[in-house]
């Protein structure tokens, strides 16, 4: 498996307008979010991201992960100035290995609703039902998660619904 990081919030600016063009061409991607918190999640999406309006695309392929620290007396999960992910060439049939300790949470479609990607010039979306499992501002500076049926979430995939964007991650990848 290849992979490619096709956008970065530090390297390419606070640009969803830059994040769609630079992700136009690939199918299968993993979004990567790490927050001022410290938190980190992200989904895998089944689509490219493009903006269609108001309109849901995706398949029952998406799924979301969150990293959770073990507990509360951990360090924050990652200095202010690492990089959200990193890509190990040695294991090629895993995801990137993000660069966090914790336990990771993965969340798959619950047969719920077909709410899986939403992608307009305002924001972008994962989720539906109830609230979206994740949204970003089309700067990619702001955000906000909570519980979703989509992907049967029950909370924030963060410590909190509403967070603030440290950097955001885009690769994506194909055999």
């Amino acid at each position: 498996m290849n992979w490619k990081r096709l956008f970065s919030l530090s390297d390419n600016g606070a640009s969803l307008v830059t994040l769609y063009h630079n992700a136009r061409h690939d199918e299968r991607t993993l979004l990567v979010i790490r927050t001022d918190d410290s938190d980190v999640f992200g989904v895998y999406a089944s689509q490219c991201w493009r903006p269609r309006g108001e309109e849901y695309f995706g398949t029952g392929e998406c799924s979301l992960f969150s990293v959770r620290r073990r507990n509360t007396a951990d360090p924050p999960a990652l200095p202010s100035d690492a990089p959200v992910g990193h890509i190990e060439e040695r294991d090629v049939d895993r995801p990137p290995e993000i660069a966090v300790s914790g336990i990771v949470e993965r969340h798959r479609w619950t047969y719920a609703n077909n709410l899986f990607m939403l992608a307009t010039p305002a924001r972008i979306a994962v989720g539906g039902g109830g609230n979206f499992a994740i949204m970003l501002d089309d700067e990619l500076l702001q955000g906000s998660s909570g519980a979703c049926e989509t992907f049967g979430t029950s909370r924030s995939l963060g410590s909190s619904e509403m967070f603030r964007v440290r950097e955001v991650e885009l690769w994506g990848f194909w055999v």
